[in-house]
């Protein structure tokens, strides 16, 4: 089977995987290192907080399910990690932006918004467009458009 063929029947069983469980995946990563597929999974619950020991039963599970889809075909060389996004989750989708609001968000910005591709404010409303964001005191609408990646900001060492 080609390289092409089996990156895509690995991110078919990862995707009904983790979708039949509630669980979603946050990064996926398959790449060929040597003659090897590395596998590499950042999972969570949809409303957040994924424990490690599900997703140590998550890697354990799923390498079962790639071990019996490739049975027919001699087996697959492949290395698997399924962990957790941790506490700095990014934010990408909506979802995860709606789960922030009232929090402290840090924006990595394709353009500038009020003067800084990097700004930092409170996140208000998320909408279809945009996020609605509090920055220095002024609301500010950020469209998803510009916006590469945002982190919660869960320390701010500000005075």
């Amino acid at each position: 089977m080609e390289e092409w063929g089996i990156e895509t029947r690995l991110k078919t069983l990862v995707e009904e995987y983790f979708g039949g469980r509630g669980l979603e995946i946050v990064e996926y990563s398959c790449r060929v290192e040597g003659r090897n597929f590395a596998l590499r999974i950042l999972a969570d619950r949809r409303e957040g907080g994924i424990s490690m020991y599900e997703c140590a039963g998550a890697n354990r599970e799923l390498a079962f399910a790639i071990d019996a889809a490739f049975e027919e075909a001699g087996g697959l060389d492949y290395s698997l990690e399924v962990s957790s996004p941790g506490a700095d989750r990014p934010l990408r989708t909506r979802s995860d932006f709606s789960r922030c609001r009232g929090a402290l968000v840090h924006f990595f910005l394709k353009e500038p918004v009020c003067g800084k591709v990097e700004p930092e404010g409170t996140l208000k409303q998320v909408c279809e467009e945009y996020v609605e964001t509090e920055i220095n005191g002024k609301a500010v609408n950020v469209p998803f458009g510009i916006i590469n990646m945002a982190k919660q900001v869960l320390n701010s060492n500000r005075e």
